[in-house]
């Protein structure tokens, strides 16, 4: 079966290229904004480490008190693995308590301090043991391991007894700023730039000279270990910042400086090609990214039949798999929730391996949605064409072969590192142990057994780098989140395209450290769900005082004259989407707001039709959170994307709200979902009429309106968020759920078809406590963590009640979405329809709906379940 060409493409919209200038703004507010961001992460965890009990961290989920280390193992870049459990001295469970650490998170162990005879001990940290940082490698019941980047010289020291909790992602922020850096060098170079030809040859003279120029017309001919151990001085060639070993004789600094300045602008004046030696993978990427940042149009080459792999696609998605194929630069694909975007992504990637012959980067937003491809792709290819880099969310049987850890450890050059890592487990196995543990060192013995480590992980690093780069020079594809493809596996590495999901997740910073690596991109996501966290936006939000008279409502044509940057940022963001200074000292004028979607706006985005359009530019950010999905959208127009139609997760009647309010009702259900119940679930006993009627219902609404179901803060704070100042709980609620979640197992529904969501985490505990232990397969969590998963039936906790008539976070559609949007056969909300409808127009409407669609029950009656 074949793919026809689509009847109608929409257009693209006329973008004024950028200035250098323009281009530099661009890049200083996008920076400056990361730099707020990571100042606002930073001091959020010094204030929760400061300012909270260590239990109430615990109860929050950032830190997990009492344990001990088990083991230390090397682990991929001679990083440390610490595996950290509840030693059995001071725990009669050995599963560890509820807690918010996920693969990927950055974290530290910290000493616990030793309480003896009701006093704390007093003891230096050099002797109690000093702080430990890291990133999560791997969470089970009863361990987490700790993956840790020892220095060469850095003894690792751990604590006895320790806590671990979570810090500020700084590697990411860096990882962020350095992609920022090279894309500004690359599409703002002053001096000729030939993109076509990316060979650097040394001149004559420089053969004879003290530097000495990297070979890079290899991928695999240099490591980043030999770039960060050579003796270096940074050296500017044009725009072309590289480190290189410098021999330079003592005191020649100002020749060299000379020299230096020279050399630039003899780059400035002669072709790039005298200076390049190989190919370097970011400069393969300036097509793309001059599209990107509005330098040069999207362009496109008709590729005639597509013959497709998988013959099930409907035709909105056989036209996104066109779509993607024939876009040269950059393709947009909307996946609005159950319209199968992962399978779409699957057919596109084969197409470019198989038939294409293209090598292929796929990242995600989070492992979550790395693994999810992963999972789709591994049973198509043979495990030595993929490659997952990075800590897995979670490992299955079928994807294991496909780990780097995995393929280096049996590989057939995998033998040259397995007995410098048998020794090196050895030894950190020993000085793992605690001083009074038996098989413990001490004293010279211990420090001699450090000089050991640190030699051994030179080697063994050197060693693995080889072994790497042999397996990745067979990987057709590899998989990676966005911040992962920074990483030191994947150095001097290029592809030909670069996939990321769940695009509308990730911050336009991260998605550049892969698009860095590719001729091409491909994005896929939704901007009418949940976007990127960007705690800056909340905690520095200003009050938006209302005017007497409302500003003229800007048509979506005044909205593309002002700009590219159409946000989600609220219904006072909608009145001035661009901010009038850069400076820091008017700040305030492009103040981040709380995050709250535009009705209007997310509909606009969702259009299918182009209109007419004068021209756009590239303007800087409001805000962090306007995705590089969500830009390109607005800045090229319709063209740029295809939107997927058909879904097929919800009955019609659970997908019907979200379709009308957020996608231009184009949202259809499939035949097969459309009509499908509860009580249509195989293997359930035999059932009464009322037992039916109960389950064939696929809106159910519980209205608590005037019953007096009052929501209370948690305790922990001044109950604003659950973020760290206090959270929020509805005990009535709870018991509601828990009846109801009761009365479905009694009717032979599986507590595994079952999720349970809440708008607030302190809900979710409580939630949690009462049910979770009688039916530990249950689901329940808070919407945001729930984003991409499904089931049978699912039940939603509003919390939220009160005399004030306060929503909260509730009034962001974005987050309604998700959740109205994960149930299959049955979705169920419980809240306060007098506090809910006030939040917001989109509240309100929808309200309304549940109260003409769904079955409408009275919370307060006790004969409702």
């Amino acid at each position: 079966m074949s793919s026809s060409s689509p009847a109608f493409v929409p257009s693209l919209y006329k973008v004024r290229p950028p200035s250098s200038a323009t281009l530099g703004q661009y890049l200083d507010r996008l920076s400056h904004l990361l730099d707020k961001e990571l100042e606002t992460d930073q001091a959020r965890t010094a204030l929760l480490s400061t300012s909270c009990s260590w239990e109430v961290l615990a109860q929050k989920g950032l830190a997990i008190n009492g344990l001990g280390v088990s083991g230390v193992n090397i682990g991929l870049g001679g990083k440390s693995l610490v595996s950290l459990h509840r030693p059995s001295a001071f725990h009669t469970d050995p599963k560890l308590p509820s807690h918010g650490f996920r693969n990927g998170d950055p974290a530290k162990i910290v000493p616990q301090e030793t309480v003896r005879k009701g006093k704390t001990s007093k003891k230096p940290a050099e002797e109690e043991g000093k702080e430990v940082e890291g990133i999560i490698y791997k969470v089970t019941e009863t361990i987490v391991i700790l993956a840790v980047s020892v220095r060469d010289g850095d003894d690792l020291e751990i604590p006895e007894r320790c806590r671990l909790i979570k810090t500020a992602a700084t590697g990411t922020f860096d990882r962020m700023g350095k992609a920022l850096d090279k894309v500004r060098r690359l599409i703002q170079a002053d001096g000729p730039a030939s993109t076509s030809d990316t060979t650097i040859k040394p001149t004559p003279s420089e053969t004879t000279t003290s530097t000495n120029i990297i070979d890079v017309s290899s991928s695999n001919s240099v490591s980043e270990e030999t770039l960060e151990n050579a003796p270096t001085t940074t050296q500017t060639i044009g725009e072309n910042l590289i480190e290189q070993p410098i021999n330079a004789p003592e005191g020649a600094e100002d020749e060299l400086d000379e020299r230096m300045s020279e050399k630039v602008q003899e780059f400035r004046t002669s072709p790039f090609s005298n200076y390049v030696r190989g190919p370097r993978p970011e400069y393969n990427s300036v097509p793309l990214l001059k599209t990107l940042f509005g330098l040069s149009p999207p362009t496109s080459t008709p590729i005639g039949e597509i013959n497709l792999f998988d013959e099930s696609l409907n035709q909105s998605q056989k036209e996104a798999v066109r779509f993607a194929l024939e876009s040269n630069e950059v393709a947009c694909i909307h996946g609005p929730p159950g319209t199968g975007k992962t399978f779409t992504l699957v057919e596109i990637i084969r197409q470019l391996i198989r038939v294409e012959k293209k090598r292929v980067l796929v990242c995600g937003a989070s492992n979550l949605s790395v693994d999810n491809l992963l999972l789709r792709l591994s049973p198509l290819f043979p495990p030595q064409s993929i490659t997952r880099i990075g800590h897995p969310a979670r490992i299955l049987p079928i994807l294991l072969p496909t780990t780097l850890d995995y393929q280096t450890a049996h590989s057939s050059s995998g033998e040259v590192v397995k007995d410098v890592k048998k020794e090196l487990d050895g030894h950190l196995d020993r000085l793992s142990k605690g001083r009074k543990e038996k098989g413990s060192v001490k004293g010279k013995e211990r420090f001699a057994m450090y000089s050991d480590v640190r030699e051994l992980r030179k080697e063994f690093r050197k060693r693995e780098a080889g072994v790497v780069r042999n397996v990745l020079s067979t990987t057709e594809i590899v998989l990676a989140t966005c911040h992962t493809a920074g990483s030191r596996q994947l150095f001097g590495q290029d592809f030909d395209v670069v996939i990321i999901d769940e695009a509308t997740q990730a911050l336009e910073a991260v998605c550049l450290i892969p698009i860095l690596k590719a001729k091409k991109l491909i994005l896929a996501g939704d901007p009418c769900q949940l976007g990127p966290t960007v705690l800056s936006e909340t905690t520095h939000r200003k009050i938006v005082k209302q005017t007497d008279q409302a500003p003229k409502k800007k048509t979506r044509t005044d909205l593309s004259k002002e700009g590219n940057q159409i946000t989600l940022e609220g219904k006072a963001a909608k009145l001035d989407l661009h901010g009038t200074s850069l400076n820091d000292d008017k700040e305030e004028e492009i103040d981040e707001l709380e995050i709250h979607p535009d009705q209007e706006l997310v509909k606009n985005l969702t259009e299918s039709t182009a209109t007419e359009i004068q021209e756009t530019e590239l303007k800087p950010l409001r805000s962090l959170a306007t995705t590089l999905f969500m830009r390109l959208e607005n800045l090229y127009g319709p063209g740029i994307k295809k939107i997927l139609t058909v879904q097929y997760r919800m009955n019609h009647r659970i997908a019907e709200y979200a379709s009308k309010a957020l996608y231009s009702s184009l949202l259809v259900s499939h035949q097969s979902v459309s009509n499908r119940t509860l009580s249509s679930l195989p293997n359930l006993p035999d059932l009464s009429e009322d037992d039916v009627e109960f389950l064939d219902h696929p809106v159910v609404f519980f209205d608590s309106n005037g019953c007096e179901f009052y929501e209370r803060d948690d305790g922990s704070g001044n109950g604003k968020s659950s973020d760290g100042e206090g959270s929020k709980l509805n005990e009535n609620e709870a018991d509601l759920v828990q009846r109801y979640v009761r009365r479905l197992i009694t009717l032979g529904v599986g507590p595994e078809d079952i999720g349970i969501l809440a708008a607030y985490q302190a809900q979710v505990s409580l939630l949690s406590s009462l049910l979770k232990t009688e039916y530990p397969n249950l689901l329940i969590g808070t919407v945001d963590s729930l984003q991409g998963q499904e089931r049978e039936v699912v039940i939603l906790s509003l919390v939220r009640s009160n005399e004030k008539r306060e929503v909260g976070f509730l009034s962001d559609e974005r987050r309604i979405n998700v959740s109205m949007t994960r149930a299959k056969r049955q979705f169920v909300v419980i809240g306060d329809s007098g506090t809910v409808s006030n939040g917001s127009s989109y509240l309100k409407d929808w309200m309304i709906w549940l109260e003409e669609n769904a079955d409408v029950r009275f919370a307060g009656d006790e004969g409702a379940i």
